[in-house]
């Protein structure tokens, strides 16, 4: 289980300034063995991702904030768990759908193509910066938790857009990693391995979220393994790793979050799924 080796941290923009960057150096030196770093919202606009689209449809691109937040990251030895999010304003269908103080986009785009074209760029600016076999390294996830408020359309709407991602990564390289449906709660497995079966779109590993205060988890002292253990069985069934990218002792705000409750349960955790099919990566609170 690699519960130790990946943290998620706010939003992309973040990442860039010097106190972050220092704080992730801090962390790293701390870990020994922090493997990556997740967080949304690379393709926001405070990230200007996307300057314009021409009057062919071209999409203009400019990859300077991701890179300033990657060079940081891998010069502190550490790699992007990369979480292919928001949607970039022009390309939006409603703009006016948003989520956190930062207003990521979450509706779906006017355009599934173009999408798919925005991806496969940021994937071959990342693998022509960085060299593909760093690159085929990494793991890239589509979008965050459809089914919790960050996605404004519905299930279906959300399987094509994991479908454009897909296709868009893997015609830059069969080598770069791609997984989803990065659900809350667990939600959407099922329906999602039978869609991914049926419109032969790529998947590398099978990416979600569980907390302990999630619904359908039993107030128990065991249930929060047992649900992991449930995805878990579901996962080896269908022969993909698993990765669950948010997980906390609890979800929101809270003393229990930096107290005694939160260091048991994590170590109570990891001791009963240590050698589960899980690799269980640790959130931070802050959106």
């Amino acid at each position: 289980s690699g519960w130790w080796r990946r943290l998620g941290s706010g939003h992309a923009s973040l990442t860039t300034r010097a106190d972050w960057q220092a704080t992730l150096r801090s962390a790293a030196k701390s870990f020994g063995e922090l493997h990556s770093v997740r967080f949304h919202g690379i393709f926001d606009d405070d990230m200007s991702a996307v300057l314009g689209v021409d009057a062919n449809g071209t999409l203009h691109t400019s990859w300077h904030s991701a890179d300033a937040s990657y060079d940081a990251l891998l010069a502190s030895g550490v790699q992007p768990y990369v979480e292919l999010s928001f949607m970039p304003e022009i390309l939006s269908s409603n703009a006016s759908e948003t989520v956190f103080h930062y207003n990521g986009i979450t509706s779906p785009p006017k355009d599934y193509a173009q999408w798919g074209e925005l991806v496969a760029d940021f994937a071959r600016h990342l693998v022509e910066r960085y060299g593909e076999d760093e690159v085929a390294t990494w793991q890239f996830e589509c979008f965050n938790e459809p089914n919790c408020g960050f996605w404004s359309g519905n299930q279906t709407e959300y399987f094509w857009l994991y479908e454009a991602t897909a296709k868009a990564i893997k015609r830059v390289s069969p080598k770069l990693r791609i997984g989803g449906p990065s659900t809350c709660q667990t939600g959407w497995i099922p329906e999602f391995l039978d869609f991914v079966k049926q419109s032969e779109s790529p998947i590398d590993f099978i990416s979600t979220h569980l907390y302990p205060t999630d619904p359908q988890v039993k107030k128990t002292r065991t249930g929060f393994v047992d649900q992991v253990a449930n995805i878990s069985r579901m996962a080896a069934a269908a022969g993909l790793p698993l990765v669950f990218s948010e997980y906390n002792a609890g979800l929101g705000t809270g003393p229990d979050l930096d107290g005694p409750y939160a260091a048991a349960f994590v170590v109570h955790a990891v001791t009963q799924l240590k050698d589960s099919w899980a690799d269980l990566a640790e959130t931070s609170a802050d959106p």
